[in-house]
């Protein structure tokens, strides 16, 4: 088994290739920004976890979240991990069934990638719904951190149907903070206030 650690802060997340946000991220560790609990990627296609390899693993941070791919290897190393009370997130989900299966191997989180859906034709918030309706149904705790996010339409339909988490990408961000009419108040203000000077 081997890992990789990256920073993963309660609000903001640092990816891979690119800066990305954690939205209405109050399922996220309520940790200090400038101590943020990191996350360790393991390869699922190796063995699990064994017992001896758990200490070396959650010895890394207090806080550790081990993020693991959705595979056969996957689940039994979030069930190692998971009991031995080491947070997991099950990544690349892309039907509810697999997030069920990783909910029901104690995964701490589920990383459903919404976008990579649509991009296939198929639509990736309807997969957010039926998790978030089967959780509930089922009084499943695991949050659930929506992944893939395109544009600011996935947020706000996100946050609606009620998932805990989205990781959003700096670009989505922008288009969110911007509107026509803020700018435009924004210019009708300054005007204002400079007839307002030379008077």
């Amino acid at each position: 088994m081997t890992h990789r650690v990256r920073s993963a802060a309660p609000v903001l997340r640092k990816g891979r290739s690119r800066h990305s946000y954690a939205a209405f991220a109050h399922g996220y560790p309520n940790e200090r920004e400038e101590d943020p609990p990191p996350d360790a990627e393991i390869q699922a296609h190796l063995p699990h976890p064994k017992a001896e390899s758990l200490p070396q693993i959650a010895a890394i941070h207090p806080n550790m979240v081990v993020k693991i791919p959705m595979t056969v290897e996957g689940l039994k190393a979030c069930k190692v991990l998971s009991s031995e009370g080491i947070k997991t997130n099950v990544t690349l989900i892309f039907s509810a069934n697999q997030a069920l299966l990783a909910a029901r191997a104690g995964a701490t989180y589920v990383s459903p990638f919404l976008g990579r859906l649509d991009d296939i034709g198929m639509e990736g918030l309807k997969l957010i719904e039926e998790i978030v309706q089967i959780f509930s149904a089922q009084c499943i705790d695991t949050k659930i951190i929506a992944a893939s996010i395109r544009n600011p339409i996935h947020v706000t339909a996100c946050a609606g149907l009620g998932c805990d988490i989205a990781t959003v990408p700096a670009n989505v961000i922008r288009q969110m903070i911007k509107h026509p009419m803020t700018d435009n108040g924004i210019e009708r203000f300054l005007k204002d206030w400079e007839g307002a000077k030379s008077k």
